[in-house]
């Protein structure tokens, strides 16, 4: 085995790309510190929101656009970032994006007006789309087989990290430097992994795999489309809900619970860390156990931890404990959902199609939740976080259930018959 890269079975063909033979650990760390840096720009705004707002003069509603520019851009080019992925070299793709995640960051930080914020996010979007679609696939090619589902399980885990960090991080460094002093120091940050992967050869792609080759003027599409689809659609409902929830936790810490803003957001933070343990189970079971459709059943919990959490005027003692199952399932679902994605393509060249369509689906999601909880706790007050919960899990398990389905197989016609 050659320093810095995995083991593989010298495959081609029909048989398809070179595969790992052993899983190289180190590689996947340094993606998975990529999806992790870039996912600190998601929250790096909601902890200098107060010194952001003074200094150009934006509104919340303002804020928002500037928040949530973001996953904008992931939920309207999922798919076609998806597409140019099967024809281009997924380490250059990955490489590409922390690039423009940490110079946009770094730019923003130059921002004066709402005008001149908004494009850098969007661009900023775009880098982060790169990264989230490129680390799935190259998690696929670096793993062997047997280590698939745990490895690509953990990648699931990088959003939740990445905005504990951010919160984490973000309260005592924008105190101290101001908003534009913590735009920069999440850039530098982010810079790290870029650095890394552009200078070194760490076995961030199997080597002798070649490209996916399609012919000329050739469609690319998916030959099995219809289980991703479910697949993203799945995940838009589940974001919907777990992203949602996790906007208002800290409003209702401050609400219903008499906590401070720093306090609330502090908890808010640590409670999303419980998705990490989600997402690190799911891929120890299903290292054990490959039938995923019971744990489809975790949904269900989400609905009687809504219902138990957000509870005006009930103990803290039961928002705390609702709250932490709700962020563990969506651990779980989302490690399960990245998990199954080279499971639903025959072809892997069209990974980077599938993770595009899928990472879409989940951005929808987060994109809509959000508001829509917003509304309904404003109409019909916090139990609306219940009846939306139950709604949205509800249709998120029908769709998951579709997806797992197997396929009907209709019998080929023998020559001659």
């Amino acid at each position: 085995m050659t320093s810095g890269t995995p083991d593989i079975d010298d495959i081609a063909g029909e048989s398809g790309p070179p595969v790992a033979r052993s899983t190289h650990w180190p590689s996947l760390l340094m993606v998975y510190s990529a999806g992790v840096t870039a996912a600190m720009g998601l929250g790096k705004f909601s902890v200098a929101t107060d010194s952001l707002r003074g200094d150009l003069r934006i509104g919340l509603g303002e804020l928002g656009w500037v928040i949530s520019a973001v996953t904008a851009v992931s939920a309207l080019l999922g798919t076609p970032v998806g597409l140019r992925l099967g024809r281009m070299s997924t380490r250059v793709i990955l490489v590409a994006g922390t690039w423009t995640v940490a110079v946009a960051g770094a730019a923003g930080a130059l921002a004066t007006s709402l005008g001149g914020l908004l494009p850098i996010r969007a661009v900023e979007g775009v880098g982060y789309l790169m990264v989230v679609i490129a680390c799935p696939t190259l998690v696929v090619r670096l793993c062997a087989p047997r280590d698939q589902s745990r490895a690509l399980a953990l990648w699931g885990t990088f959003v939740p990290v990445g905005l504990a960090l951010s919160t984490a991080l973000g309260g005592a460094v924008g105190e101290a430097v101001g908003w534009r002093g913590w735009m920069l120091v999440v850039a530098g940050i982010t810079a790290v992994p870029a650095v890394v992967l552009t200078f070194t050869r760490i076995g961030v792609e199997v080597p002798g795999a070649p490209l996916p080759q399609r012919p000329k003027g050739a469609r690319r599409r998916l030959r099995h489309a219809r289980p991703v689809i479910l697949l993203a659609l799945g995940f838009c409902m589940a974001s919907l809900v777990t992203v949602a929830i996790f906007a208002l936790l800290p409003t209702f810490l401050e609400r219903e619970l008499g906590r401070s803003g720093s306090d609330a957001g502090a908890t808010a933070g640590l409670i999303s860390l419980v998705s990490v343990g989600g997402g690190l189970l799911i891929g120890w079971l299903l290292h054990r156990n490959p039938d995923r459709r019971p744990v489809l059943l975790c949904s269900l919990l989400a609905v009687v931890a809504a219902w138990t959490a957000f509870r005006p005027g009930g103990p803290a003692a039961l928002f705390l404990a609702g709250a932490t199952v709700i962020s563990a399932i969506n651990g779980i679902l989302v490690g399960m959902i990245l998990a199954l994605v080279p499971r639903l393509v025959d072809d892997p060249g069209e990974i980077g199609l599938a993770n595009g369509i899928v990472t879409q689906g989940g951005s929808l999601g987060s994109l809509l939740g959000p508001p829509l909880f917003n509304l309904g706790v404003e109409d019909w007050d916090w139990t609306a976080v219940g009846w939306l919960t139950t709604v949205g899990m509800a249709v998120c398990w029908l769709f998951l259930s579709l997806a797992l389905r197997p396929p009907r197989h209709v019998p080929r016609l023998r020559a001659g018959a």
